[in-house]
């Protein structure tokens, strides 16, 4: 046993910089260990500048990481520079719905800087139809489900300053983790944090937290954990007042579930966190879960400022801790709370 796990350790890719980050998503099942702290702030590409690797510029539109250590001359030399993301839109979320992260990815203690994502819609008169531009599920990472022979996990790392807006599922970590109702396995997140100052902020329009925009699960036996995690960064909703309905979500608007960790905690399990930043929404408003449907936040706290901007239906709520909650906790939950029921506080709408 303990030589599997020694040969499990070496095989896992180390991540130094921003173009082995910006790598993973060439192998979304695989493992990763982060050795140094990332920094993914960009500046103009100037002439007659000496560059060295690990340097990022914008240029020709997009985002360019430095592979050769040079002065540069009077044009751009893509030769000695490699593209990433589209300048305007930022940093490009690991992992789509059609093609999910399903491995482990460890920060080893280490941060991630300066993380700039712009994929939210733009701005419209309240009360109008959905966008429909926009990108959903945007984060660092942005869809993450389980393996198929093992949990997927994302643990150990930090965001320093990020500025974050995406549509629907918008978190600074994560956008959406879904469960399959096929699941074996589940999705972990755990030993994060997310650090902003005063100009950092995640907006969504949606599902949107300061670290998952959702926690979701279609399996009750599977359910994604949350755990061991703190936020200090402002959330809002990017159309505040929008109560545009949203026909695929029993009429409810989209314009819904904001908190300080996580934006919805469905069929999921949030505990041992807590969050300073201030949430504004939207409906469903939580200092640290927007909603929690059949799920739990046990042991968290909150400490920022929660203002809620619509009412949209009999399930919309406002609160210090969670904002709205529903449903049945799943099996396993059950046992666990009636077993230390005497030292878990399952916290819903407490204002």
């Amino acid at each position: 046993m303990l030589l599997f796990l020694s040969v499990g350790l070496l095989q896992a890719t180390e991540v130094a910089n921003a173009w082995e980050l910006w790598q993973v998503r060439n192998n979304l099942g695989g493992s990763y260990t982060q050795t140094a702290d990332i920094d993914l702030a960009t500046s103009a590409w100037e002439a007659g500048k000496e560059y060295s690797v690990k340097d990022i510029v914008i240029s020709n539109g997009y985002a360019y990481y430095c592979t050769t250590a040079h002065t540069s001359g009077d044009s751009f030399e893509e030769g000695k520079w490699t593209k990433m993301w589209e300048a305007d839109k930022g940093w490009k979320p690991i992992g789509t719905e059609a093609t999910p992260f399903t491995g482990i990815y460890d920060g080893g203690g280490y941060t991630v800087k300066n993380l700039y994502i712009n994929r939210g819609a733009d701005e419209q008169t309240n009360n109008a139809l959905e966008p429909a531009n926009g990108e959903n599920h945007i984060g660092l990472f942005g869809y993450v489900t389980n393996g198929s022979n093992a949990n997927a996990e994302i643990k150990n790392v930090g965001l320093i300053n990020p500025k974050v807006t995406g549509k629907r599922g918008t978190g600074a970590l994560i956008g959406k983790v879904m469960i399959p109702s096929n699941a074996r396995y589940k999705v972990i997140t755990s030993n994060c944090y997310v650090n902003g100052d005063v100009d950092s902020y995640v907006k969504g329009f949606g599902a949107t937290g300061g670290l998952v925009g959702a926690n979701n699960s279609n399996r009750r036996q599977q359910v994604p954990v949350i755990q061991f995690c703190w936020t200090n960064i402002n959330v809002s909703s990017t159309h505040q007042e929008n109560t545009a309905v949203n026909p695929d979500d029993n009429g409810n608007a989209y314009n819904i579930k904001y908190g300080g960790i996580v934006g919805c905690n469905e069929t999921g399990v949030t505990f041992d966190s807590y969050a300073k930043g201030n949430i504004t929404g939207g409906d469903r408003v939580g200092g640290v879960a927007g909603c929690s449907i059949d799920g739990a936040v046990i042991r968290c706290y909150a400490t920022g400022n929660v203002s809620q901007k619509i009412v949209s239906q009999d399930t919309s709520g406002v609160g210090y801790v969670v904002g709205a909650i529903e449903g049945m906790l799943p099996p396993r939950l059950r046992w666990i709370f009636r077993k230390w029921h005497s030292s878990i506080l399952l916290l819903s709408h407490w204002r």
